[in-house]
């Protein structure tokens, strides 16, 4: 109650925000000359670019896929469970190089 009263009795100067006169050409020019000129920030963009490009219309059209193509909602979560799988091995072998991945197989 202090602070919020104490906020209260400040005496500030009217705020006066100055036009911007920068055209929208101009900016973005000067946006790709950064992404030039930083690599990093680059890469990321470029990666985040590809993952909205390729695994949005994945994920938004899998549910139909599996109800089209396997006749049934219970597939769709076989199949998921199979991507997880999947990224998890794949996981397993970027971040430990030296790893076997070790895949059993029973015989019946």
């Amino acid at each position: 109650v202090a602070v919020i009263g104490s906020l209260l009795l400040m005496k500030l100067p009217p705020y006066i925000p100055h036009p911007i006169k920068k055209k929208l050409s101009s900016d973005l020019v000067e946006g790709f000359s950064y992404l030039k000129n930083t690599p990093a920030i680059s890469i990321i963009l470029l990666m985040l670019g590809l993952t909205s490009l390729l695994v949005l219309p994945y994920n938004t059209l899998l549910p139909v896929f599996a109800k089209v193509i396997f006749k049934g909602d219970a597939a769709l979560s076989v199949i998921m469970s199979c991507i997880s799988g999947c990224l998890a091995g794949t996981s397993k072998a970027l971040i430990i190089p030296n790893s076997t991945l070790s895949v059993s197989i029973s015989q019946t």
